[in-house]
């Protein structure tokens, strides 16, 4: 029963994914101006702290008698929404971070093709 009441908040996480698709790329570009080191510990936060705001939203839920065998009052169907919002931001975040550091290794620049490297008459098989 609990897996049917809790649905729409599933739905408002995948809505909220939808809806900051498009800020991924920006972040991930403004996480690349800062120091790679600050983007690691940034990331770790984010991860462990996604994790922490999981446990402790279902864990206050469930303490709070919110989630019961019967199913999920009012106010524990906002605290999983809240906490699955949270949980969801945070990973999103944290994605932005390591994509961050991921694409940092990558040149813009066009490597040279063989042929620029060799003299007009190397390739033509032509002896002086």
């Amino acid at each position: 029963m609990i897996w049917i009441q809790t649905l729409p908040a599933f739905a408002l996480w995948i809505a909220y994914i939808a809806i900051r698709r498009s800020w991924m790329h920006e972040s991930r570009e403004r996480y690349a101006n800062l120091r790679r080191g600050r983007r690691i510990a940034l990331m770790l936060l984010s991860v462990f702290g996604s994790l922490a705001v999981l446990i402790v939203g279902v864990t206050g839920a469930g303490q709070f008698g919110l989630l019961t065998a019967d199913g999920v009052s009012l106010q524990g169907f906002l605290v999983i929404a809240i906490t699955g919002l949270g949980f969801v931001h945070l990973q999103m975040v944290a994605t932005a971070l390591t994509l961050s550091l991921a694409l940092d290794r990558e040149t813009r620049a066009v490597p040279p093709t063989s042929n620029q490297h060799r003299s007009p008459q190397e390739g033509t098989g032509e002896t002086q």
